[in-house]
This record gives structure tokens, C-alpha cells and sequence, in this order.
């Protein structure tokens, strides 16, 4: 009985993250139900940490602190997960990991998609890098 249950609920998540990335795939933009989007990563901005093609979960919070991971979406409507590394009296000063500088722009609380909560990493051959965009 304990087996089945635990193949239920498998079944279900697996489920739920399938209709998460199936609807944001469809809409391009993000959707939250229960205030968590499932994204991909497009870039290496974020290496080792994050990298091209790892599944995100982010989920909207109240407040974001420095050091966590956040997704935000830019005013052309761009989606970068990046770190915060300051906060100012205007918003925050982001970067990804692998950069040299901190992103131009100061992101606003009103932009911030959530924090990164979960990765799944996807499972990659010895020595190929899967291309940037």
C-alpha cells in the first residue's frame, strides 16, 4: 500500500511539473499556480550553479534578500536569473554568477518572478557544453 501511494503522489508531481512547463512553452510567458513557475536555463550566466538547459522552480515571495537567486523579467520582457548582490533604495543590483559585472540595471521589486527554490539538473555527456543564447 506504501509502495502505491508513493507512486501515486510521483505520478502526480511529475504530472504537475509537465503541465507547468507544457503551459509555459505554450504562452511564453510565465504562469503561477501556487505561486511557482517551472523555467529553463538558456544561458551559462549562472555556471557552475545554474547551467543551459537545468530545470528552475521559482516561486514568488514577499521579500528577496542578498545572495539568493531570483528571476526577474526585463522591461523588453526578457527573463534573466541572476543573484542578488546589493539592495538599493530603488530595487536590487543583480549578477550571474559566471559574469565579470553586475547587471546595468537596477530590478524592481514589481519585475522579480520569485527566487530560485529547486534545480534539476540535466544529466550531460562528458566534456560537450551545450550552447549559449
Amino acid at each position: 500500500m506504501k509502495k502505491l501511494i508513493n507512486w501515486i503522489l510521483t505520478g502526480a508531481i511529475a504530472l504537475f511539473l509537465f503541465i507547468l512547463f507544457l503551459t509555459n512553452y505554450l504562452h511564453y510567458k510565465p504562469i503561477q499556480p501556487f505561486g511557482i513557475t517551472l523555467l529553463k536555463v538558456s544561458s551559462n550566466s549562472m555556471k557552475p550553479e545554474l547551467q543551459t538547459g537545468d530545470l528552475i522552480l521559482v516561486k514568488k515571495e514577499k521579500t528577496y534578500e542578498i545572495g539568493e537567486i531570483i528571476t526577474y523579467q526585463t522591461k523588453d520582457g526578457y527573463l534573466i536569473t541572476h543573484r542578488i548582490i546589493e539592495q538599493g533604495k530603488n530595487g536590487f543590483i543583480t549578477q550571474g554568477d559566471a559574469n565579470n559585472c553586475a547587471d546595468e540595471l537596477t530590478v524592481k521589486q514589481e519585475q522579480i518572478i520569485g527566487k530560485v527554490i529547486q534545480k534539476v539538473a540535466i544529466v550531460r555527456q562528458e566534456g560537450k557544453e551545450e550552447n549559449e543564447h
